[in-house]
């Protein structure tokens, strides 16, 4: 197989996308740089979700599995006529001061949280996707490291092949023009060469077979007729 430096414009043009990463591929093991893991790009895993099966009662920071005990707490606390909330003392003594009004309300709030014996039937399960999760991690960072350091050699051979499609796109675009050209020539292709050299000065370097219809000097715009004068001659 032809090495990338030695394709043509056409068969640069017409490489696929399996085509243009295999000639990455060789460019980076020409500079040393690592192949990409065979498989692809590492995919997260997916977790298991291991439902919450304990209901756990609230009054403040203390936690009840049973409610009738927390509302014991509850109504023990809100009742209580000692509680008392405090405020600070202004001035240089910034010292706490009881203030029975500024006592909060408590409030009982629930939630499901993973009871112990639901988490020790888990942990085989948790523990394996813990070491999925950290094989995914060095897979990842593996997959990143390589990737950055191909992006450069990428960049070249992807411009390149952009480059090409580019050149042949101008080309057909060019050639079109010139049939247009032909068409107001009546014909007369070296007439037609020299509307479309005039009106595109990348026309010869694009099709090198102009200059053989064309002088490839700059051609100056003749003066207009005036009416009822001699036609132009090309």
């Amino acid at each position: 197989m032809k090495a990338f430096d030695e394709l043509t414009t056409e068969e640069r043009a017409a490489l696929n996308e399996e085509m243009i990463r295999y000639y990455i591929d060789r460019a980076c093991a020409e500079q040393g740089v690592q192949l990409l893991p065979p498989g692809g790009e590492p995919i997260a895993p997916t977790l298991d979700v291991i439902a919450d099966d304990l209901e756990v009662w609230s009054v403040g920071t203390m936690k009840f599995t049973e409610k009738a005990d927390a509302e014991r707490l509850l109504g023990v606390l809100n009742t209580a006529a000692s509680r008392i909330g405090w405020r600070y003392l202004s001035g240089p003594s910034y010292r706490k001061v009881a203030d029975p009004t500024l006592k909060d309300s408590v409030h009982l709030e629930v939630e499901r949280i993973l009871s112990s014996e639901r988490a020790a039937q888990m942990r085989e399960r948790i523990e394996a996707a813990e070491r999925e999760k950290t094989a995914y991690g060095q897979a990842r960072e593996a997959w990143d490291t390589i990737t950055r350091a191909r992006q450069a050699v990428s960049k070249e051979i992807r411009d390149a092949v952009d480059a090409a499609q580019t050149e042949l796109y101008r080309r057909g675009a060019l050639e079109q023009l010139f049939a247009r050209y032909l068409e107001l020539a009546n014909g007369d292709r070296q007439i037609a060469a020299r509307f479309l050299v005039r009106a595109e000065r990348d026309a010869v370097a694009r099709l090198p077979w102009l200059a053989d219809l064309t002088d490839e000097r700059p051609v100056e715009r003749p003066a207009p007729v005036p009416a009822g004068g001699d036609e132009l001659v090309f």
